[in-house]
Order: C-alpha cells, then structure tokens, then sequence
C-alpha cells in the first residue's frame, strides 16, 4: 500500500511484505525506510500530525517519530556540508507523575516518544572537531547548550535504586549523515549548591530515563532559535515552544513562574557564595592560631552564614532548588528510532 504525505506533494510512503519504504519524487526512485523496523508485513501507514504510523501483520504497530526532515529533504541538503532541519512546533507538556517505580527489565514495554524539541541535522563527514547546539531565547539570550563532546567517565554511583533506572549522559551525535537530538525544553541544569545539596533520583523513574535533580526550570511559551555550530560554521532555524493546551494558565503566569525560579537559583548561587567566604575566613585564623577571633567571627557571622554544617539549610536548598526547577523525569529515544507502541 502506498500513501501520501499531506505536507509535501510527491513525499510517499509505502508498505510492502517485507518493511517500509519513502519515495521523495513521487515515487520515481525508493529508498528504505526500515531503520530499526523488523522485518515485517507492513498492512498499513498513515500520518498522524507530523508521525508516520505503520500497522504490522503480526509484529504490531510501530511510530517514527517526526518525519519533518523528511518533508525537508532536497538539493539544498544533499549539497551542504551542513544542514540543521527546521525543527516540528514543539508543545511544552509535563510528564505525568502518577506513576511508581518503573517496569522490570524483563517485562517488554514500548518505548515513550521524545519528550521536548527533537533537532534533526545532516552532516556530509564526520567533523574533526565537536560541535554545539545552542538554544537562544527571542531576545538572544543563551537558554541552553548542548554539546558533541562527552563527559569524563565517572565511577557507577552507589545509590538505593537499581543503577539501570538513571538516564546515561546524552552528548550529540556526530556521524556522518542524518544526526538526531533532544532537548527538553529545560535551562541548564543548575549546578549543585554545597555538601548537603547532592543530586538525587525520584521515585516516579523511568527505565534508563531517569535524570537527577535538580532539573534546569521548563522555558516558557515562545519563539527561540537553533543554531548548530559545526566546523567553525553556525546554522540557524526558528522553534516554537507552545502551551499544553489543557493548561489554563495565562502565559504571563507561566513567564511569571519561570522569572521567579531563576531569580530563587541566582539567590541561592549567591548565598551560598557568601556562605564559602565565611568558612574560608574561618579555616584561615583557625590556621593562623587566632583562636579567640575565630569564636567572635563566628557569632558575628553567624546571623547570616549559618552555624558549621547547616545540614538543615542544605536540605532546605535542595528542596527551594527541586521546586524552582520544577524536577520531572522524562523519556528520550535514541535518534532515527522508529517506536513500537505495542503494550
């Protein structure tokens, strides 16, 4: 069976006995659309808003993710050394949170869909350099960056849930060829305030997509920028951020909430940074021998720095941070993954 897409004249999609198939010159030419798709009977394809659903005979029903870069597809791309995908209207919607400890491993579940603004690049070769993914905000101001360059490896941590529920680092893909990312629609992840304030995991987990908090705070409603920055080169594409359409908070509620959390974090930063200055004064005159100036420092200083290992303001902190940032888990797919919706 062969269908059309709705968006672009001469896109087609085809099923056949054994996988799937797109067409980008109305079906002249055929390429393979398997991707991760077993080999299966495909009886059925049908768009649904910019997904493309593919019903099986006996292997269930499958779902690629955002066919945008399909529909985007042409001269232009295949002749740039570099191309950043003009990225799906993105809808800014909370995971649900009545939710418990995840699935077991051995119990088979379909995957979710990507949680936030999936970002689609081609790359002609691999870069020798990394490359970055900036999100600016309508006044250009940087919300987020994302970057090809992993991070260090660390020891697994010892924590009092399975290790398999955490969310592994994500660094962008730099293959040669079509490269996709996610972003969650989130600021960057706020640094850990002091030795009380250590990064923990929430009950409502997800397997293997589990990050810790606290989490960056949810942007508002609005127009932002992509810009991919690959081999010295910078590449440019608008993303609209819009409301969950079940949310009936006004959007100058929304922007009110997110300049209040940014405002609560910057305060703590600066807390904190005044805290560190009144223990290192400390440490130097007990050093010093000065142990009389460091008793009267200590009472002045008191008032606002806190007694010696405030581990109830650091609980506090971490608790005004989960706030602020409004800590959710969330789900990713890896890129070009086409999901299986089967239970």
């Amino acid at each position: 069976m062969v269908t059309e897409d709705p968006a672009r004249a001469g896109l087609l999609y085809a099923g056949t006995e054994h996988g799937a198939w797109v067409s980008f010159d109305s079906g002249d030419h055929w390429q393979s659309l398997q991707l991760n798709l077993p080999t299966a009977s495909v009886r059925d394809l049908v768009v649904h808003g910019d997904d493309l659903v593919a019903g099986t005979y006996g292997r269930a029903m499958w779902i690629l993710d955002d066919v945008t870069p399909l529909r985007q597809v042409g001269a232009e791309v295949s002749n740039a050394d570099a191309y950043l995908y003009k990225p799906a209207t993105t809808i800014r919607v909370r995971n649900d949170t009545d939710f418990d400890t995840p699935f077991p491993p051995e119990l088979t579940a379909a995957a979710n869909p990507p949680d936030g603004a999936i970002l689609d690049y081609y790359l002609k070769s691999a870069p020798p350099g990394p490359l970055t993914i900036g999100i600016y905000d309508s006044a250009g101001k940087l919300v987020r960056e994302l970057t090809s360059v992993p991070l260090p490896p660390e020891p697994e941590p010892e924590l009092n849930i399975p290790n398999y529920w955490i969310e592994p680092p994500h660094p962008l893909p730099a293959l040669a060829g079509m490269n996709r990312a996610v972003w969650d629609l989130r600021y960057t992840t706020p640094e850990p305030i002091g030795p009380y304030t250590t990064q923990s995991y929430p009950m409502q987990a997800l397997d293997e997509r589990t990050p810790p908090e606290p989490r960056g705070l949810l942007v508002a409603p609005g127009t932002y920028e992509v810009r991919l920055t690959v081999n010295g080169t910078t590449y440019r594409q608008p993303l609209q951020v819009t409301m969950d359409p079940r949310v009936k908070t006004p959007a100058q509620g929304i922007v009110a909430q997110r300049d209040l959390g940014l405002k609560i974090l910057d305060a703590m930063t600066v807390s904190y940074a005044a805290n560190q200055q009144v223990a290192e004064v400390r440490a130097a005159l007990a050093a010093a021998g000065q142990a009389d100036a460091v008793t009267s420092l200590a009472g002045k200083a008191s008032a606002f720095g806190g007694a010696p290992g405030g581990a109830a303001d650091g609980a506090a902190a971490v608790e005004t941070v989960s706030a602020a940032g409004e800590a959710r888990s969330r789900p990713t797919i890896s890129p070009r993954s086409i999901r299986n919706s089967a239970p």
